[in-house]
């Protein structure tokens, strides 16, 4: 799912190619996630679920630990996600369409980055 919206962005990624890219059906998909907007806030909410947990996970290197250290982690923990799920792309592509007030992430975005 991630990778269609790295892809095309929200606004391209249909809720059919999405169903088809995760091996199920478009009736099957609408089931669990009725509007493309409820499937994205899912992935941006397991998004944070992950970021959040590294924090946790790290909690005990702060406030004393080489900041190499702890910049290595996080950069091990992106290049992961990214290679497993594309979330990092995801992410990216996201946050850059979610500029305009009108994209249904925006909000989460503007919260986030504030």
């Amino acid at each position: 799912c991630s990778k269609a919206f790295n892809e095309t962005g929200f606004y391209g990624a249909t809720m059919a190619e999405i169903a088809r890219r995760a091996g199920i059906s478009h009736t099957g998909l609408l089931h669990h996630f009725a509007r493309k907007e409820d499937l994205l806030t899912a992935l941006l909410q397991l998004q944070d679920e992950r970021s959040e947990r590294y924090l946790r996970e790290h909690a005990d290197l702060a406030p004393d630990a080489d900041p190499a250290a702890v910049l290595h982690g996080m950069v091990i923990t992106l290049v992961e996600r990214g290679r497993d799920e594309g979330l990092v792309e995801m992410g990216a592509t996201l946050s850059a369409e979610a500029t305009s007030p009108k994209h249904p992430a925006h909000d989460h975005f503007a919260g986030r980055y504030h």
